[in-house]
């Protein structure tokens, strides 16, 4: 078992739809007819699931909403998002520290070998980092 203690609390905001503080989005990720929330502010839910908080579904929410805005101005129809790493079924790397980790995919715990989970997750954030580097 994994219990999460990361702590994430929304800012309060005034005038947009909330849900336990973030701002609550349809299933084209839009807040209304052409604002649109991703990430961490965002509260994604589709048909009954509900997205975590991750860099997973943050930069899958982005690649979907960049391609939602160019829809707009193009005046095609819009692309609904699909939950990758929900809370029922997260997908997410845990460090341990002394370079282990371990891996919850779909809420599946793989705990073993945790110095390769380690790696792999070095790569991925490594990987993900070259991607946004400025």
């Amino acid at each position: 078992m994994a219990i999460s203690c990361i702590g994430l609390k929304p800012n309060p905001l005034e005038g947009l739809k909330t849900k336990n503080g973030w701002i609550v989005v349809d299933d084209f990720l839009r807040v209304k007819e052409n604002i649109f929330a991703i990430g961490d502010c965002a509260y994604v839910s589709v048909n009954g699931e509900v997205a975590t908080k991750t860099a997973l579904e943050a930069e899958r929410q982005a690649k979907i909403t960049a391609k939602n805005i160019t829809r707009l101005i193009k005046g095609e129809k819009l692309l609904r998002y699909k939950i990758s790493s929900s809370l029922k079924k997260p997908t997410t790397f845990i460090t341990l520290g002394r370079r282990r980790a371990i891996l919850i995919y779909k809420g599946l715990l793989i705990s073993r070998p945790m110095r390769i989970l380690y790696r792999i997750r070095r790569s991925f954030i490594e990987s993900f980092m070259k991607r946004y580097k400025t």
